[in-house]
């Protein structure tokens, strides 16, 4: 390998990095250019091939990594830089926890737009000017919308304009004419203090001291978490630092925004998300970057958004699996959250109704400093729930008759109900009864899915798709049939049985976009009574006005499931599903169906009695050396034969188990998915 090259002292060599490559790239800097003009974040543009593209900068140096007849220069430096210095520390453990290289961490999070624009736009507000009557009828409508939305709202940043969907060119129009202008950021009217009840005000107190960095809010459900968070937010921001609220799922973001926003001044909160445009997510990024966003809210990839002046992290539902990412660079976003405020010296807060087993491990050993809210806020009380056992009843298209009863009782009260079935589509598979067998996807060898909606068979592993088709295979006969039921199913079976009453169905395929996102909820949070069938989207935070009665479908997968990590799941889960019912002011019902009655976990589950299951499933995960009693490292491999997964699996644990001989290794086995996307799936564990 060739020594690197140093250079004179008046040469400054930039560490670029730009988008799809792995590595940084060497480039010179402008003649006359010290380091300090290039923080890390800087954005440039620089030739590549026989192109111009953006590229960040991520360190200088005075060394050549490459022969010097073949350096190239910087074109030009961007008059904006991405604040990201602040966050270096942080970033610098993430990519060493995770073996990663900056290259491809800031490729993960920088939202795209950046990486193809070499001019971002200045971060001020936006205000209408006054106009004659001659100059309103000259406004074109995109214009007078924009002008008549200002005159309304008053003040607004470029990020909110781009949400309510008005383009950039309409504010250019605007501006150049004078009937719009921008300004500094207008004095908000702070909204009054929240309220809190004694328990939570304790809490609060017990946060805000200085002496623990780390807290976990144990609430159950109702217990008013989110309003104790915005009090400490309203602490934070008080104080001139900026808060981070994490959310696991976008669904949850709607409601609860646009329930914060009241708590603090216009402009103060923004949400970002996957769900947003790439402009609009690029214009958060800026706006955060430069304090005008004073409180974000985002799911896990916010986490990683430039807050210079972060002061609190909190992190809601923390136990869900949506915190943690399966593509790309695999984290955790809750491990991360723990990594941020080592770097920026920050608070964190965790909470949940059902924590994870790993945090409760964390406070037994006295690692987090434990809070509880034991009791619904208003002194709502718990829901009352009752298993049906499936072995002695009969049922159509899944309900039991004591179900069907429950719903009509509780329409009839002009109440809601929502019944949770997580498994979407019309059917889970389509079954041959001459052969007994089940169609199934080629890439996966798992049953199809059958979505009737769309006349379509699909894989919702290997996200393939085809024409419906009643075609077997194996005895050639058009007998097949759709067996099961998914949510579409059952929607429709419960519109034919109660014509009367609205029935939504909340999962991913009706929710496919934002927009459409936002219309369930809508729909759902209108006034009147309602069947609302949805998958684990709903239950995660979401609260229902005049939500009586939850049936539960479908949820015996998770006691044969091979996942040790299933338990943990379904116990979360039902916490959740079941906190969705009665927190007004009349008390829920909760009816389970489940073909293994007899199960230990539900025996907890039906006395609300989280921590004594939590403790069951400890002492299994202790007792076998498993996480969080264990740390486990679970390596994959495909191939395009299970015969070669197999022979690369093993060589890597025979290298494995010669180099690291305390290590005990498990395997080389098929992977819980054996087979994805025609790749065959091998995995050891160690």
């Amino acid at each position: 390998m060739m020594p690197p090259i140093v250079l004179g002292l008046t040469m400054l060599v930039l560490k670029v990095v730009i988008k799809k490559l792995p590595l940084a790239l060497d480039y010179l800097a402008p003649e006359g250019s010290c380091a300090d003009d290039f923080p890390f974040g800087a954005v440039v543009e620089v030739p590549y091939r026989h192109t111009r593209v953006v590229g960040i900068v991520i360190a200088t140096s005075a060394t050549l990594e490459v022969p010097a007849h073949k350096v190239k220069s910087v074109l030009c430096v961007c008059h904006k830089v991405l604040a990201l210095s602040q966050q270096l520390d942080f970033y610098q453990y993430f990519i060493a926890y995770y073996a990663s290289t900056m290259a491809e961490f800031l490729q993960m999070i920088i939202p795209r737009e950046v990486w193809t624009a070499d001019v971002f736009d200045q971060h001020c507000w936006y205000t209408a000017s006054a106009l004659t009557i001659n100059q309103k009828f000259t406004l074109t409508p995109a214009a007078k919308r924009l002008h008549d939305h200002l005159t309304e709202t008053g003040p607004r940043r470029l990020s909110q304009l781009l949400d309510q969907g008005f383009r950039r060119l309409t504010m250019q129009q605007l501006l150049d004419k004078q009937w719009i202008s921008v300004g500094p950021r207008p004095m908000g009217v702070q909204a009054s203090p929240i309220v809190l009840s004694e328990a939570q005000q304790s809490v609060f107190a017990a946060i805000c001291d200085a002496s623990h960095a780390v807290h976990y809010v144990h609430g159950v459900t109702g217990s008013g978490k989110t309003y104790l968070y915005m009090a400490c937010a309203q602490h934070w921001m008080a104080k001139g630092c900026q808060v981070l609220l994490l959310v696991p799922e976008i669904g949850l973001t709607p409601q609860l925004a646009a329930k914060i926003k009241g708590f603090f001044a216009e402009g103060d909160v923004s949400v970002l998300h996957s769900g947003l445009s790439d402009a609009l997510r690029a214009q958060i990024w800026q706006e955060a970057a430069q304090g005008d966003v004073r409180l974000l809210i985002g799911t896990r990839s916010a986490l990683f958004a430039p807050l210079p002046r972060l002061g609190l992290i909190i992190v809601d539902e923390e136990h869900d699996l949506s915190y943690k990412q399966l593509s790309q660079i695999r984290y955790s976003a809750r491990g991360a959250a723990f990594m941020r405020i080592k770097g920026q010296d920050c608070r964190l807060v965790l909470g949940s109704a059902t924590p994870s087993l790993a945090c409760l491990k964390l406070i037994h050993e006295g690692r987090l400093q434990v809070h509880q809210l034991s009791m619904r806020y208003a002194s709502a009380g718990l829901p009352q729930v009752a298993l049906v056992a499936m072995r002695d009843e009969k049922s159509q298209v899944g309900f039991t008759e004591n179900a069907l009863s429950a719903i009509q009782e509780t329409v009839a009260r002009q109440k809601r109900v929502l019944v949770f079935l997580n498994r979407r589509g019309y059917a889970p598979c389509v079954w041959c009864p001459t052969c007994d067998l089940a169609k199934a996807c080629p890439g996966c060898d798992k049953p199809w899915t059958y979505h009737q909606a769309e006349q379509q068979l699909v894989c919702h592993r290997c996200q393939d798709s085809r024409p419906k088709s009643l075609h077997c295979d194996q005895c050639q006969q058009s007998s097949c049939i759709p067996l099961g039921q998914g949510t579409e199913k059952v929607a429709l079976f419960l519109r034919e049985r109660f014509p009367q009453v609205p029935v939504i169905k909340m999962d991913k395929d009706s929710c496919k976009t934002w927009r459409q996102l936002s219309s369930v909820l809508s729909e759902i949070h209108a006034p009147g009574e309602k069947i609302i069938v949805a998958t684990q989207m709903m239950v995660k935070g979401h609260h229902i006005e005049d939500l009586d009665t939850v049936i539960v479908l479908g949820v015996d997968q998770s006691l044969r499931s091979k996942d040790f990590k299933a338990q943990e799941v379904l116990l979360a889960q039902m916490g959740q599903v079941i906190g969705r019912s009665g927190r007004g002011d009349t008390r829920g019902n909760v009816l389970i169906q489940t073909a293994y009655a007899d199960h230990p976990l539900w025996a907890f589950i039906l006395s609300h009695n989280y921590e004594e299951a939590a403790r069951f499933l400890l002492r299994q995960r202790a007792q076998y050396a498993l996480p969080p009693f264990a740390a486990q490292v679970a390596m994959y491999f495909s191939g395009a034969t299970a015969e070669k997964s197999l022979r690369l699996a093993g060589s890597v644990s025979a290298f494995v188990g010669k180099q690291f001989p305390q290590v005990s290794i498990i395997g080389p086995m098929p992977s819980l998915q054996a087979k994805l996307n025609g790749q065959h799936r091998m995995v050891i564990v160690m």
